[in-house]
């Protein structure tokens, strides 16, 4: 018999990924933000890493508990999370898709 490993709940961080809000951290950047930043600051467009940068952080308030298990289920969770966003994240460009609001607009 072997032991189990514990299995610990992903810490949450806002924009991961320019077209998601909110996500859990994933053991593909080793539970942390780090590798993400570098890939960011390695990777991704010139114009666009400050403010990804700036964005990418860890989520400090309570998350409802339906947005961990369903995800964005019902109205009630979106509303409650875009609540802490606006908190959390103030000045953010995030228009409900992405935070590259602007990018394919034509003068």
């Amino acid at each position: 018999m072997t032991a189990r490993k514990a299995h610990k709940a992903p810490r949450w961080a806002w924009h991961i990924h320019h077209n998601t809000l909110v996500e859990p951290v994933l053991e593909e950047y080793d539970g942390s933000l780090a590798e993400r930043r570098r890939y960011i600051k390695n990777e991704k467009p010139q114009h666009e890493r400050a403010l990804r940068l700036r964005l990418l952080k860890y989520v400090k308030g309570q998350l409802p508990r339906e947005l961990i298990v369903l995800r964005f289920s019902s109205r009630a969770v979106r509303a409650a999370v875009e609540r802490l966003h606006k908190k959390e994240c103030p000045n953010c460009p995030w228009n409900g898709e992405t935070i590259f609001p602007w990018v394919g607009l034509r003068p």
